[in-house]
């Protein structure tokens, strides 16, 4: 009886973490640009650079070749803003917040992969938050100091851990002392692990394996 009760906690389990979202940029042309883009059921929108709203540029795909000419890694895309540089050189465009959505009703984890530029003088020590929110209440959140690395690239991540569910995200650069201060950069990649509608309450589940225990308790003293 107990190990039906654990295999029923265990589909439970599984059904309550129903699965996951990941961008895949391979796939869109180098220089697609846009206000909005969407890709995979993950849409990013109102992009803000921090400056001039009439020379708000958008989201951009950009292709970049992390080694050069010796070839042992492939040239992959990576979602910039601003414009981009044709070719496998990359433009890491300024960024200053982001919306993100998906195509789920709620996401219960996400991991978010980003890389920094090589220089920039004015975003050194900035800050890139990603906020998990329900409706317009911030319910989670991570932060990371963006790294500029030379010569070379630093991948860093973001990441919401399980247990705190969320209809929407964003994303936000600031300084350490400010609440506008920009991070250069291009996302690698967004992983969205999600919940269906409604996830049963702990107290519904419990109640249903200790019924689920009686009756097999009757069940044995009856035998």
């Amino acid at each position: 009886m107990y190990k039906l009760i654990t295999l029923i906690w265990l589909f439970i389990s599984l059904q309550a973490n129903a699965g996951f979202l990941i961008t895949e940029f391979g796939r869109d042309v180098e220089g697609y640009h846009g206000g909005i883009f969407s890709n995979n059921g993950i849409t990013f929108s109102n992009f803000d650079g921090y400056i001039d709203q009439r020379l708000q540029p958008g989201f951009y795909i950009d292709t970049y070749d992390l080694d050069g000419a010796s070839g042992d890694f492939p040239p992959f895309n990576l979602l910039t803003f601003g414009s981009y540089t044709p070719g496998v050189d990359v433009n890491y465009g300024r960024f200053g917040s982001a919306d993100i959505d998906f195509d789920a009703p709620l996401g219960d984890e996400v991991y978010l992969y980003f890389y920094g530029s090589e220089s920039p003088d004015n975003a050194i020590g900035n800050i890139l938050t990603l906020e998990a929110l329900f409706d317009d209440a911030v319910v989670a959140s991570d932060s990371v100091k963006v790294e500029y690395q030379e010569p070379g690239l630093e991948l860093q991540s973001l990441h919401i851990p399980i247990g705190t569910p969320f209809n929407r995200l964003r994303l936000v650069a600031s300084e350490p002392d400010s609440n506008q201060g920009p991070v250069f950069l291009g996302i690698q990649e967004v992983v969205i692990y999600t919940l269906p509608e409604t996830v049963p309450e702990p107290g519904t589940l419990m109640l249903f394996s200790m019924l689920i225990l009686a009756v097999g308790s009757r069940r044995s003293v009856k035998t």
